[in-house]
């Protein structure tokens, strides 16, 4: 069976994907490790360089609570646009 893991994101909105959520960071959504990097990469903005992924609205929001919504705002999408039975990827929170 494979090892369930978590995407998480930083207060900066930087995401990553491990087996738990670190002190400090958000937990997004729990998962296979190789449906999470597929889903955070199809679904979340991408650095300049290309080597980070963010989630969209927290980089920009000027208050903690802002970022939180955005992160919520960003879940709530991420799973509407799933489909149900093959997702394999449900919220963390």
């Amino acid at each position: 069976m494979a090892t369930e893991h978590v995407a998480y994101c930083w207060r900066s909105g930087k995401i990553q994907v491990g087996k738990r959520c670190p002190k400090n960071a958000l937990p997004l959504f729990k998962g296979g490790e190789k449906r999470l990097r597929k889903l955070v990469c199809a679904t979340s903005r991408h650095t300049y360089d290309g080597k980070h992924y963010l989630v969209p609205g927290v980089p920009e929001a000027a208050t903690d609570n802002d970022a939180v919504e955005a992160v919520i705002a960003y879940q709530a999408w991420v799973l509407g646009s799933q489909r149900k039975t093959s997702a394999g990827v449900r919220r963390a929170l």
